[in-house]
């Protein structure tokens, strides 16, 4: 199929009816549009899982959170830290320049904006964008199974453990492995194992729910998944999920002691990230640790860390 050709998508945060409709008028020509009046609005957007290409947001908004919060939430996530932020504002100090930068923003237009400049800076940003991305999204894809790859993995399981370190929150991640598959590569070929691995990567990603969730490749055949802001109890039952969803693709394996169909076995592990003992490589280590008890007991199971 080939993809229909969409018109980019723009989010507009505005605390402002008459700023809204101004940047309207000048955008919605060639650009799908989304409308935010409050820092909390735009969060549940942006965080959404829709596509978006740019955001142009308001620093000064009373009621609620301001602009320069939310552009740092956004850039706090993996889901949303590629989206452009464009500050729209009346703040003319240079100050408030210099931080809306450092907090990661692409660009800064003040209030009363130019219609020809906001076209031309859009237009920039959204070309930029689409020209990083293609190189950006080769370097950190499986090229077999295109789900992010370890390298993509690492950065962003740095940058989710930082963030519920600050918030003081959990984060739950899972290791999958597919039972018996050397056997299944000896005995179906590598073409077929190869389209094997290609189903359960997509099947896995698939019935993840969240923008923020988050699967990777881990090697061979292995894949993790992290859910951030996820306790023990959701985590079990989104790993029992994927562990049904996985056995109904009904991959047939005849070679497998376990079962007539392929299977997997998962690892899980929820932490709460301190500045103590408690480290990624220590969340890694007992991941692996589940995973070998799930294994051990007959494979085609969840064990979770008590």
């Amino acid at each position: 199929m080939i993809p229909l050709i969409t018109k980019p998508k723009i989010l507009i945060v505005d605390n402002s009816p008459d700023y809204i409709e101004t940047l309207a008028d000048i955008l919605q020509d060639q650009y799908e549009l989304y409308v935010a009046k409050s820092g909390e609005q735009a969060l549940l957007i942006a965080e959404s899982g829709v596509p978006l290409d740019l955001i142009l947001l308001d620093i000064v908004m009373p009621n609620g959170i301001s602009g320069m919060e939310v552009c740092q939430q956004l850039k706090s996530n993996h889901a949303t830290a590629h989206i452009p932020i464009l500050f729209v504002t009346a703040l003319t100090d240079e100050q408030d320049e210099l931080l809306g930068f450092n907090l990661g923003a692409a660009d800064y237009i003040t209030k009363p904006v130019r219609p020809a400049i906001v076209r031309a800076r859009v237009k920039t940003h959204i070309l930029l964008k689409k020209q990083t991305e293609q190189p950006t999204y080769l370097a950190f894809i499986d090229q077999l199974t295109l789900i992010p790859n370890r390298r993509n993995l690492d950065e962003l399981l740095s940058n989710e453990w930082t963030r519920a370190k600050r918030n003081k929150t959990a984060i739950s991640a899972l290791l999958i492995d597919i039972d018996h598959f050397a056997a299944f590569n000896e005995h179906y070929g590598k073409r077929r194992a190869d389209e094997c691995l290609q189903q359960i990567a997509q099947s896995l990603n698939s019935n993840l729910k969240r923008s923020s969730d988050f699967i990777a490749r881990f090697g061979g055949e292995e894949f993790i998944v992290i859910l951030p802001d996820s306790d023990a109890s959701q985590a079990k039952l989104i790993a029992e999920r994927l562990l049904t969803n996985v056995t109904e693709l009904n991959i047939q394996h005849e070679h497998s002691i376990t079962a007539p169909l392929l299977t997997v076995s998962i690892g899980g592990v929820t932490s709460v990230p301190s500045n103590n003992d408690n480290t990624i490589s220590a969340l890694l280590n007992n991941l692996d640790t589940q995973l070998l008890r799930a294994k051990a007991g007959g494979r085609n199971q969840v064990c979770f860390a008590d």
